[in-house]
């Protein structure tokens, strides 16, 4: 059998078995299911593609996002999920691509293509081969002109618009007597181009050069140039200007984690009050968090091209490195700012996102400290960074969060009541087993009664069973699973 057929038939047989897999179902085992399929599918077609490294991390971390969701089946790991399905795509498409960024463009360009790229996989006519997509082409034109005159024709004469809209009309019933179900239709078209995405090649390949992560020393001159670039100033008047810019900022950020760490690494979270510390955290960490981003955005202005070459630039190498040593203390006095709101209200889902934000922000300093030692690109800054995030959140997708949450804030000794109504509305359903064996301990550190905390116990529970009756075997995972064995 000729390889262009065994590619159709795949897709259409993936496209089935997404439809039978996930049609009236949540995401679960099925996830899992259609992932190994998938990659299955890509291996029969074309196995060298898994000789690819950056391939073969993907696809593992893919597998492995999918088992998260069994596992977990958080929204967190859902999104995750996809965004690593739709990465693998991209990367099974182009194997010269090693940038995570590139592949997720190329991953959603193979998606909207799948279409087309059907059309151009269509076999030959009795030998003779047939370009289909030129074909349709040649009737797009006189399409639109047609269409154009027929809508000016319905204006200007509403005998002939009746006459077209109640053939409309007639069509329309028609179809409704065969029971046709659109958005069944829809969905079948979702996974057909699903399938497509990741088991038909692209038509066009992209040019895409992302393995430059050196700096180049440029000695062309310039025409149009940035603020303060060489065709405005020396090198050394640009070095001059780096170089009072970071002692200056090196100055500030001193002054601020002098303060940080009188008033707030040793304090007690008595010496807060309510207010200050609500202010304190919200308010403060989200700026200190601009703050630092602004200060890598500032470095990599610096070091971004010939500056990196400049033979006397010893002092402001050394100016960078303790400007990355204090952004790195600054991003540890809004970790303590963090630990400090949690020491008063509990876990919450941003609590927990900051400190995984503040875990990639040292590494990304580590990052920029190699960049500006080694005369690294944007680009590699860029690379690494997103293999870090990948490798991360990897991690943190396989932590059920939302047990750790309702454990930790119905267990832990903190200065303020337990928050129930975070518990029941803002925390998935996973937790409905915890909640209703520690009830005691939520109306005796709550100021909910006894029949308010029974009301939200069962409303929550009413919302989880009438979630899960209508799902079979193939949206199973552990969560639903557990909360159903203990519940019933």
């Amino acid at each position: 059998m000729k390889k262009p057929i065994i590619i159709n038939i795949s897709v259409i047989l993936a496209t089935i078995a997404f439809n039978l897999l996930f049609w009236k179902e949540g995401m679960g085992v099925n996830t899992l299911i259609f992932t190994l399929l998938l990659i299955l599918g890509i291996f029969i077609i074309d196995k060298e593609i898994f000789r690819n490294r950056t391939m073969q991390i993907i696809t593992l971390g893919t597998i492995m996002f999918a088992c998260s969701v069994v596992l977990n089946n958080s929204l967190f790991s859902k999104v995750l999920f996809v965004i690593s399905f739709i990465l693998m795509a991209g990367f099974s498409q182009q194997q010269s691509v090693k940038f995570l960024g590139s592949g997720f463009v190329i991953g959603l360009w193979s998606f909207m293509e799948t279409p087309f790229k059907i059309i151009n996989n269509l076999p030959e006519v009795k030998g003779i081969k047939i370009n289909w997509w030129k074909n349709i082409k040649l009737f797009f034109i006189p399409m639109v002109v047609v269409s154009l005159f027929f809508l000016v024709y319905c204006l200007a004469n509403q005998k002939f618009a009746m006459i077209f809209i109640n053939t409309l009309d007639s069509i329309f019933e028609f179809l409704s007597d065969l029971e046709i179900s659109w958005v069944r239709l829809l969905f079948i078209l979702l996974g057909f181009c699903i399938a497509g995405g990741l088991l038909l090649k692209n038509k066009k390949q992209f040019s895409i050069d992302d393995n430059n992560e050196n700096i180049e020393r440029k000695k062309e001159k310039r025409i149009v140039a940035p603020l303060f670039a060489h065709s405005f100033m020396a090198l050394k008047n640009e070095y001059k200007i780096g170089l009072i810019t970071i002692f200056s900022l090196n100055v500030l950020i001193l002054l601020v984690n002098i303060t940080d760490v009188q008033h707030l690494w040793f304090a007690d979270v008595e010496s807060f009050n309510i207010w200050e510390l609500k202010g304190f955290v919200y308010q403060g960490t989200y700026v200190l968090i601009l703050s630092i981003v602004m200060a890598m955005a500032v470095l990599i202005y610096f070091f971004r091209e010939n500056l990196n070459f400049y033979p006397n630039n010893k002092i402001l190498k050394i100016g960078a490195y303790i400007w990355i040593a204090q952004n790195a203390i600054l991003a540890l006095s809004v970790g303590i700012r963090n630990y400090r709101y949690i020491e008063y209200y509990g876990v919450a889902y941003k609590r927990i996102g900051v400190f995984i934000f503040l875990s990639l922000t040292f590494i990304g300093l580590l990052t920029m400290l190699s960049k500006v030692k080694n005369k690294k690109s944007i680009h590699f800054l860029l690379h690494k960074n997103a293999w870090v995030w990948y490798a991360v959140f990897l991690l943190v997708s396989f932590v059920n969060w939302d047990l750790m949450i309702s454990e930790y804030n119905i267990q832990a000794t903190y200065g303020s009541e337990i928050d129930l109504d975070y518990l029941f509305n803002d925390v998935s359903d996973k937790n409905i087993y915890l909640l209703e064996e520690n009830k005691d301990i939520l109306e005796e550190r709550s100021s909910w009664s006894e029949k308010d905390i029974r009301m939200a116990l069962d409303n929550k529970e009413y919302e989880f069973r009438n979630k899960v009756k209508s799902r079979t075997c193939l949206s199973w995972n552990l969560p639903d699973s557990k909360n159903l064995k203990e519940l019933d």
